[in-house]
């Protein structure tokens, strides 16, 4: 009795039949899913709970959302890139127990998961309106240890009074031209020394100052004009020759290891593809792409929101920069602002912007290696989303020489020495 009882215990379960299958893609209908890394939301009214918004990033495009949400505490906000191909993508099951047939539809954005990021609302900082020196204070005095307080207090007991210092007339007189623009004080000067005077070109020279890299008139190679690293910052540079080292060390190609996470421009996938591994200058040549690829996700950023909301790292966050990328980003190209609520931003203007795009011109010109030439020239103005003849203007407003070789071909070179285009000047002005 015993052992036939053994027998029925041992017999396996009948066993059940399930039917997967795959839903039709329907864009109106794809499930959005989102993780919460900064953990899940919690309020003590759960009948209001959070309020998510699904949008386009540009209504113009098929590609790019946005999901934000809102409780009585957070904001949780989160992009899509678009364009961005996934290796893994995500689906989500549902099973019929009456028919045993299980359904996997592809989530939102090619089978994207939305990683939310969590901001406090109500929470205002005060620092970001000290400067550096008063941030550090707080900063020391706040966490730091009672030897490192009495040092900073020995520092601020040792600080002078410039009305103390003789000669302080002549400092102030200085400090007054140090802010004096660049070509007011060209001017006086030249003008005290009897040289004659072209206000309209030392004005220009001026405005070039401020809207191009740093540049080298005397440079006597084309590569010497202009600074991959000036551009970069020394924080920047330092992140993307980190990533550049690791992807030459690992197996396997380096375009492959470099472009198989994000979304990279056909561009610079196309500046990547010719660059030799091995070349005397190909480390500079990569460092100058990736830099190159940055730019251009913060130009298409930057290009439909004129303000940007939130401190660099916030920013750097939600672009899905490094914080070194998005902090030099957001020091070049906007001017920081506080909205009308006290709330920190940077805002972008059309001037920011071209600024933007001709640094972007100028590191496609160095990712080509040491000639500064390229003849790719419109389809990097098709990843910015300008006309080529814009791109064509930036260019020459740079120094370069651009020239048509044939239906969508457009080369652009720099030569030395280095020539800026001349002023362009009204009916009246002398020749």
């Amino acid at each position: 009795m015993s052992s036939s009882s053994d027998s029925e215990k041992s017999e396996a379960p009948p066993s059940s039949k399930v039917v997967i299958e795959v839903a039709a893609r329907n864009p109106k209908q794809d499930p959005i899913v989102a993780s919460f890394p900064g953990g899940f939301p919690f309020t003590e009214d759960h009948e209001e709970g959070v309020k998510f918004v699904w949008r386009k990033l540009d209504p113009r495009s098929k590609q790019g959302r946005s999901l934000m949400g809102r409780d009585s505490t957070c904001i949780y906000q989160a992009e899509s890139v678009p364009g961005e191909t996934r290796l893994t993508k995500t689906c989500v099951g549902l099973y019929n127990k009456r028919t045993g047939k299980l359904t996997l539809h592809q989530t939102a954005e090619e089978g994207a998961v939305f990683s939310l990021t969590q901001i406090v609302r109500n929470y205002k900082e005060e620092l970001p309106s000290l400067n550096r020196g008063e941030r550090r204070k707080a900063l020391f005095e706040a966490f730091g240890s009672s030897k490192k307080q009495k040092v900073l207090k020995s520092q601020a007991a040792n600080v002078v009074n410039v009305k103390s210092v003789v000669g302080s007339g002549s400092l102030m007189r200085n400090a007054f031209m140090a802010r004096q623009s660049e070509s007011s004080r060209r001017e006086m000067e030249q003008k005290a020394n009897g040289i004659k005077v072209d206000s309209v070109e030392l004005a220009y020279e001026e405005a070039r100052r401020k809207f191009l890299p740093p540049f080298n008139k005397d440079a006597n190679e084309p590569h010497k004009v202009y600074s991959e690293r000036d551009i970069a910052g020394d924080a920047a540079w330092g992140q993307v020759t980190r990533v550049t080292d690791a992807c030459l060390a690992k197996e396997g190609s380096f375009v492959a290891n470099l472009t198989s996470r994000g979304h990279w421009f056909e561009s610079v996938q196309g500046i990547l593809s010719k660059i030799p591994p091995d070349g005397a200058n190909a480390k500079n040549q990569i460092k100058c792409a990736i830099l190159m690829n940055h730019m251009i996700h913060f130009a298409n950023r930057t290009g439909r929101n004129r303000l940007l909301r939130g401190n660099a790292m916030e920013i750097s966050e939600m672009m899905k920069f490094p914080i070194e990328i998005g902090t030099r980003f957001l020091d070049l190209f906007t001017t920081p602002t506080t909205a009308e609520r006290g709330e920190q931003g940077f805002a972008c203007s059309k001037q920011t912007s071209d600024k933007c795009l001709v640094h972007i011109f100028l590191l496609n010109l160095m990712a080509h290696g040491r000639e500064m030439k390229a003849e790719n020239l419109v389809q990097v103005a098709r990843d910015v989303k300008i006309e080529v003849s814009d791109a064509v203007n930036l260019m020459r407003a740079a120094g370069c020489t651009v020239k048509s070789a044939g239906r969508d071909i457009w080369k652009a070179q720099l030569f030395v020495p280095l020539t800026f285009p001349p002023p362009k000047r009204g009916r009246g002005a002398a020749s």
